[in-house]
Formats: structure tokens, sequence, C-alpha cells
């Protein structure tokens, strides 16, 4: 029996965090719940039915049968030196930084038919298509009211294009008074699909995209979509069938087009019926069979066997505080996340003052509190750590008292 190890990043709100986890979902559902390798934070803006793993501990518990998933050019590194055997690269994009990654000696999974064509073109690798679906018992149209003129608009810029949309929006206001541009970010999976459900039509201006999720969700909401030609969508938009594909980069197009739809119910209704026939078609239970039939996966498997096979993994813990760590599960930790320490800022000083006074990682398991850390200034002093910016150190009142330092 193998265990499957997904490797991220991050957790944040991505959509090919995302696809991740809809593998890690419904992989649990019908065949064994799969490990989310990452330093960050369980992720509270979508449920996964997952253990999570720091990349240490996970280092230490994989073994030459296990399988590892991979989908950032970047954690290649990470995931060959690893023991696993079976070693997949994830591809959800077709740019990439390191090419050199498609001669490594692994198996590639394409989540759309342009990338994995692209694959093929252009390093001449043969890889598995995996369609990525759509999570229907969340993306659908919510009873709420559609709002006449309501343009949602996911407020990312640089390749994601927000900026472009923005320009646009001065031009389209000029034709179109009651039009309304909401720009909105970072929202829970609930959240997003009300917008989309609410939205006359959504705009999409991604430069580029492997899949392109948001324009498949918002059409099975039942938004009108307009989106820019960003190549992965291919496989769910169609140009003036289910929506309109414009010009990438393009805020003069955008606007045109956005203002030809504000006009013209009778396409926007067309472009709404449309787009739910196509999201319909975008179910996962096929993507999951191709999946596990890769992956080898044959039965349910019960979670103490996946345990069973770790000899120093006894037990596992979750946190009750739903504001913090509402979805997932957490392995226990051999170590805590001090890595995390070091995104925040004068976090690699409060590693070494904690490593300093003898305060080993072992001590605490879970996520440290950052709320119980303050900057105080204290006289420079033989007894006291000074940082290089002068007398400023970084003082942990509930692991050091006074009489300690």
């Amino acid at each position: 029996m193998a265990n499957l190890f997904y490797i991220n990043s991050n957790n944040r709100i991505f959509g090919g965090n995302k696809i991740v986890f809809e593998h890690c979902n419904r992989l649990a559902e019908r065949f064994q719940r799969c490990f989310i390798v990452c330093d960050d934070d369980v992720p509270n803006w979508m449920k996964v039915d997952a253990y999570f793993l720091d990349r240490d501990t996970a280092a230490g518990l994989m073994r030459a049968d296990d399988a590892v998933i991979f989908h950032w050019d970047h954690d290649a590194d990470y995931a060959m030196k690893s023991p696993a055997k079976n070693k997949f690269y994830l591809i959800q994009s077709f740019i990439h930084l390191d090419e050199s990654i498609f001669r490594l000696p692994i198996k590639f999974i394409s989540v759309s038919g342009y990338v994995q064509k692209h694959t093929k073109d252009n390093y001449g690798v043969d890889s598995f298509l995996i369609m990525n679906g759509i999570n229907k018992s969340v993306f659908y149209p919510r009873p709420v009211k559609r709002g006449d003129g309501r343009i949602f608009v996911i407020d990312r810029c640089g390749w994601k294009g927000a900026q472009d949309v923005k320009k646009a929006e001065c031009i389209v206001k000029k034709h179109v008074r009651h039009a309304r541009f909401i720009y909105k970010d970072n929202l829970n999976e609930d959240e997003v699909a009300c917008e989309y459900s609410m939205a006359d039509i959504f705009i999409f201006p991604s430069w580029y995209e492997g899949f392109g999720l948001p324009g498949l969700e918002a059409m099975a909401c039942g938004a009108a979509l307009i989106t820019t030609d960003s190549k992965g969508i291919d496989d769910y938009a169609f140009h003036e069938i289910n929506c309109l594909k414009v010009a990438p980069k393009n805020p003069d197009v955008i606007a045109g087009a956005i203002i030809g739809l504000l006009n013209d119910a009778g396409k926007r209704e067309r472009f709404r019926k449309e787009g739910l026939a196509t999201a319909a078609k975008f179910a996962w239970d096929g993507s999951i069979d191709k999946l596990a039939a890769l992956l080898g996966l044959k039965k349910k498997i019960d979670d103490r066997e996946l345990f069973r096979v770790f000899a120093n993994v006894k037990t596992l813990t979750t946190v009750s505080d739903s504001n913090y760590r509402p979805f997932g599960q957490q392995i226990v930790r051999k170590k805590t996340v001090f890595a995390q320490l070091r995104r925040h800022r004068g976090g690699t000083r409060l590693v070494n003052l904690l490593k300093y006074f003898g305060i080993r990682e072992e001590i605490k398991y879970g996520a440290f509190d950052y709320n119980k850390v303050n900057f105080v200034e204290k006289e420079s002093a033989n007894r006291y750590i000074n940082c290089k910016e002068g007398t400023h150190i970084l003082y942990v009142p509930n692991f050091v008292g006074e009489n300690d330092l």
C-alpha cells in the first residue's frame, strides 16, 4: 500500500491549490486520504479532507513505494530528493521558468487539452490528460438577486489582468451609466459563488491560463462570461456560443465587449443557458477514475492503514478553534513551523533568539502564536542579544521571563 503526498508551495487561494485540494477530497471519498506537504497553515478558505505535513516531517516519512505529486516547477527538487519512486508533475500552466523539469525521469499529468498539446509540442513529452472539474455542490446559481449591470472581477493584477479591466471601466462608464464594477479577492468558495451568482457579467481577463477555473465556475453559477483568449480555457469557452472571447492586455477591446453585452439582454441570457450546460459536463468523477488508475488505486483504504506504516507517528491532532483552522487535519509534528516565522518581520531574529535561550522546536506542537511576540526596547548588555538594526530585541514573554534573561 502506497501513501500519496501532494507538494504545495503554499496553501493560499490559488486555482492550482484548489485543484490539488479537489483531488484530495475525491480521493479521500473513494480511495484513501492524501497527505499535503507544505509549511503553510492549513487552508481556511476551502474544505480539504486530507492530512497536512510540514516538509521536514514528510521527508522523514516518505517510502519507496509512495507517490509524490508536485505542481510548481520550483518544487521539483524537493520531490526528486524524496525516496518515493513514483513521481508526478501535475502541469497546471504552460509558462515554465525551468524547462529542464521536462527531462526528469517522472510522469506528467496535464489539466487541459491546451497544456497537454503545448507540453508535447514544445518539450516532446507525453502527458496524461486528467481534465479539471468543478465542485457542483458549491458552484451553482445561488438564490441571490442578480444585479442589472453588475460586473464582477477577481481583483488580481499582473498576469491575472484586473488592471486591464480597471482601465476598460473608465471607457464603459462613458457609454453605460448603470454599469457597476465589483472587484474582490481572497474570497472563500461560498463567497465567490455568491458573487458569480449576483453578477450580470463575469470578466476573466487573464493573460494566460493553464485551465482557467474561475470562468467555468462563473458559468456554473449562471453569470454571462467575457474572457480573454488565455489558451487553457479552450476546453470550455467558445466565442459567441457560451461567452465572448477577446484579446488579452487590451482594455479598449475588453471595454467594447462589455458595452456590447450590457446592451444585449438576449445574448446575456443565451450565454447563461449555454454556460450552465457547458459547466454541467465538467464533473470530477471521470477525472478521478483516470487519476486513480494512474496511481494504481483500487480500493478504499482505512486511515489506520495509512499510519500503520509510520512507526514514529502515533496520534493525530486537530485544532478546534474554528476561526483559526476550520478545515483539514494536522498530523502531529516532529517540529513546529519555525520556518513560518521567517516570513514575518523580525522572524529570523526571533528564531535565533529562541534557539539562544535553548527553546527548541520540539517543545511546542502546532503553529506559533504571533500575538504573544512583542518588540521591546532593551539596553545593550552582555546578557541581551543585540539586533543589527540597533538595541531592539525580540522578547518572548510566554517562554522567557525576566529572571531567565
